[in-house]
């Protein structure tokens, strides 16, 4: 045996190779057949329009600049604008509630200043209706609002 002579593994292992790339030089490429719409079905191209498909295709399709068409909501379907009238009582904070015997007073903030309350005190045009041992019961108009400590 010669022994620069390659193992039998990789020799057979060429042989397939070489085999592989020969037949597919070789082999007829498959043709695809594209059969036609049946009568009276509309192509999709129609719905959507050829020059949108033509641009699509011009573009690969898992390409990083390649984003979705922007779609416009229908126009029935833009939320109502409502306008919550507790919403400048927010931006407030219950720091701390005192009960005693004869009355009841709240330590609110808004940020940048200390509020004490009594009932039928205003805040922010709502008056207190009634301070309980963890919040405080807003009115305004009839709407009912709460500042409670977290």
């Amino acid at each position: 045996m010669n022994k620069r002579a390659l193992p039998l593994e990789l020799r057979v292992l060429a042989g397939v190779v070489c085999v592989a790339a020969l037949a597919a030089l070789l082999w007829p490429a498959p043709k695809l057949a594209v059969e036609p719409f049946a009568e009276g079905v509309a192509a999709p191209a129609a719905e959507i329009g050829q020059h949108t498909l033509s641009a699509d295709r011009l573009t690969p399709l898992f390409s990083p600049g390649r984003l979705p068409r922007a779609q416009t909501p229908p126009p029935s379907a833009a939320p109502a604008a409502t306008i919550d009238p507790a919403a400048a009582l927010k931006r407030h904070r219950l720091l701390g509630v005192t009960i005693n015997e004869h009355e009841a007073v709240a330590l609110v903030t808004d940020g940048a200043r200390r509020i004490t309350l009594k009932e039928g005190d205003r805040l922010a045009g709502f008056a207190v209706s009634a301070i309980r041992p963890r919040q405080v019961m807003f009115e305004k108009d009839g709407v009912r609002a709460v500042i409670s400590l977290p």
